[in-house]
């Protein structure tokens, strides 16, 4: 299980938002799955969230950040 968030070392403020969005989603799929995600800096603003190399959330496929409670009810389906 991983989630690659965008790190950006230009922008701090920016690159913060994607990394708490990142340890927000990573504590929901812990919480659903019990496994512990890898986090994984990026580039080119992604956020994925990956379950055994399967796609759950994309932000570059829906153009924004998942809601609260929005991954793990991906992992519950």
């Amino acid at each position: 299980t991983s989630v690659t968030y965008y790190e950006d070392r230009n922008s701090l403020l920016y690159g913060l938002k994607y990394r708490s969005d990142a340890d927000r989603v990573s504590a929901e799929v812990e919480k659903t799955t019990g496994e512990i995600p890898i986090l994984t800096a990026g580039s080119g603003g992604i956020f994925d969230v990956k379950l055994n190399d399967n796609l759950i959330f994309s932000k570059h496929k829906l153009g924004r950040f998942p809601n609260n409670g929005e991954v793990a009810e991906l992992l519950n389906n």
